[in-house]
């Protein structure tokens, strides 16, 4: 196993964990996950805020590649890379790698479908500008964050109900600088980016960055490729000195470790991005000493689950009065129709090892430990079997490395061993699953009305049909992980929202050699598009024609000014949100009377009172 980061104690004190059968409180959960995360905390090299980590000079590539001794799925896509800059061919150039006769040139295939020449990603490939590396940090309960957005909307993200509330959020802010270090004075857009899943909350950027003393910039090859591949689109943005790029780190990563992660909820990603984006506007007016303003504009992108957390966070954003230029989103996750492809793997016994940890990711989620979702103290309400949901659940939250992970559920589900996979799925799933195609498809048939409520709540794509700002959507459709749901894309019947490629180009243009059955007949994977979607992203990001224009709201400016969305619109959005909150209360009242049926079922049968066993929290 990789151990990484952490030292072989914790490791095997996590191992220790995931075998037992756990808790009886959810108090003692959620304090011996806090616990495990401070140790780790202290042993990882956590930065302060607003520590600057690393200054990338003009001229200096910043798309590295692996050192020679790198994991080879590492190497194959560093060259993959490494193709997009160089152009159709490049796959096939370098003497240290070999490929198959048959092996496709993914990249330079990709190049011709979009109308790109590697020109194009060579000019931005040495940066324009320099960037400094900082630190930004933030908190929902900052009275002079919470003072600059409408309060409404910020009530609805960072209120005294919401969960994280009181956490210290993390990220790192993208400053393009001169030559001296000092930043480009004038009007600056945003570039947000959403980071892909990880299973540790220590593998982030603030984190993970490589000093000027460890090599910058320059040895990010030494990083997984899944992580820095993340950062690429804001680092092109900034690279422009058009853009403040900032890459957020979701709540229970970084400083917000303690919290709970939950995988593909939207205020994972929607509660840290709105105090961090008002944090890092102070930042660059600090820093500046208000001759640069980050102006509420903003494009949002990311990837896989950072394509999820992308569509969460400009919804966010937007309703705190920042105008979102643009959102970029790369395989977003419809979370029925994704955990359901991946349960019936699981039942099916044909799980695919290398995503497996997926599985221990979204399954906490989905459990009845995660803090304020519909199904939260019910442990019938969950993905996976009552007594796997801790377990799994322990590999989730203990900040092991993917690696880790991976190999701990790879040996539960026991290769050939169909049974020992069907005990980790809830069985109500599993009926539902086999019969219906769905986890949802029939909540109340299958009993399982309270975690499809959670699930409910999270369908990212039903923000398709009403969005007001412009969404593409980079998504093969040969994709293995997250199917690909052109019938959500689109019938959303909204002009705002496109597929970049489009389905013709991923179909006929980006078609492969090789005998797969049609039209289906390329290889972009899951992996494989994901470093195409991802420069593109940051293509079409430095393409962004808008102009910005500096406010004036910085220190002895108007720094009460309204943002430019009307209160009246985060008004209705919070209305929405306090009938989301009603729907709940009724959800609690059904709750109960179930609870009442079971409590009067058991007097019964047993001949004694025992009162209702109520785990409503």
């Amino acid at each position: 196993m990789g151990l990484g980061l952490y030292p072989p104690s914790l490791f095997l004190a996590a191992l220790s964990a995931s075998a037992t059968s756990g808790f009886d409180d959810l108090g003692d959960y959620h304090r011996s996950l806090t616990g495990a995360a401070e140790a780790i905390f202290k042993e990882v090299n956590v930065r302060a805020c607003g520590e600057v980590i690393d200054t990338v000079q003009p001229g200096e590539p910043f798309l590295p590649f692996p050192p020679p001794n790198a994991p080879e799925e590492t190497n194959t896509l560093n060259y993959g890379i490494n193709a997009l800059i160089q152009g159709p061919g490049a796959l096939f150039s370098d003497p240290d790698i070999t490929f198959p006769a048959e092996y496709p040139d993914y990249y330079g295939i990709f190049l011709e479908a979009v109308g790109r020449s590697s020109a194009d990603l060579s000019q931005i490939y040495n940066a324009e500008y320099g960037i400094k590396v900082v630190k930004v940090c933030g908190r929902c309960d900052d009275s002079e964050l919470e003072d600059k957005a409408l309060d409404a909307a910020y009530e609805k993200y960072c209120g005294k109900q919401v969960y994280g509330r009181d956490a210290t959020f993390s990220g790192v802010a993208l400053i393009p600088v001169d030559t001296d270090g000092t930043p480009l004075e004038g009007a600056m857009k945003g570039a947000v980016s959403s980071t892909s899943i990880q299973t540790s909350g220590f593998q982030v950027a603030s984190v993970k960055w490589p000093s000027d003393e460890q090599g910058g910039v320059g040895a990010m090859a030494r990083l997984s490729v899944g992580l820095y591949i993340n950062f690429v689109p804001a680092m092109m943005a900034a690279a422009t000195g058009k853009y403040v790029g900032l890459i957020v780190e979701n709540m229970g990563y970084g400083e917000s470790s303690e919290c709970f992660k939950s995988t593909l909820v939207k205020k994972t990603y929607q509660t840290p991005v709105v105090p961090l984006w008002l944090a890092t506007q102070d930042l660059v007016a600090d820093m500046s000493d208000c001759s640069t303003e980050l102006v509420n504009k903003v494009v949002v992108n990311g990837f896989s689950e950072g394509g999820f957390g992308s569509l969460a966070m400009s919804k966010a954003l937007d309703d705190i009065g920042v105008d979102v230029i643009l959102t970029q989103s790369g395989s977003p996750a419809d979370v029925d129709a994704s955990t359901s492809l991946g349960l019936s793997a699981i039942i099916n016994s044909n799980l695919s090892p290398r995503y497996s940890y997926t599985l221990a990711m979204v399954g906490s989620a989905y459990s009845s430990f995660s803090p304020d979702m519909p199904n939260h103290g019910i442990p019938e309400q969950t993905m996976l079997a009552e007594n796997d949901r801790l377990r799994i659940g322990n590999w989730a939250s203990s900040n092991l490395d993917v690696s880790d992970v991976r190999e701990l559920v790879n040996f539960a589900v026991g290769v050939g061993n169909p049974p020992m996979n069907r005990a980790l799925v809830n069985s109500k799933v599993i009926a539902s699953v086999e019969s219906t195609g769905l986890i949802c498809q029939d909540p109340a048939g299958y009993d399982l009305e309270d975690l499809c409520d959670a699930i409910s709540e999270n369908q990212i794509l039903d923000l398709l049909p009403n969005v007001a700002y412009p969404i593409e959507i980079c998504h093969s459709p040969t994709d293995d992980l997250v199917p690909f749901n052109q019938e959500r894309y689109l019938t959303a019947n909204n002009p705002y929202v496109s597929l970049k490629p489009t389905l013709s180009q991923w179909l006929d243009g980006l078609e492969l050699p090789g005998d797969g059955p049609p039209p289906y007949k390329n290889l972009y994977t899951h992996e494989t598009s994901a470093i195409a979607c991802m420069v593109m992203q940051g293509w079409t990001v430095v393409d962004v024609e808008e102009e910005a224009e500096m406010t004036g709201r910085c220190k002895g400016g108007d720094s009460s000014s309204a943002p430019s969305r009307s209160e009246s619109s985060a008004e209705e959005d919070y209305s929405s949100s306090a009938s989301s909150s009603k729907s709940r209360t009724k959800r609690n009242s059904r709750r109960k009377r179930k609870n009442s049926k079971e409590s009067k079922s058991k007097r019964k049968s047993k001949g004694k009172s025992k009162g209702s066993s109520s785990s409503s929290s």
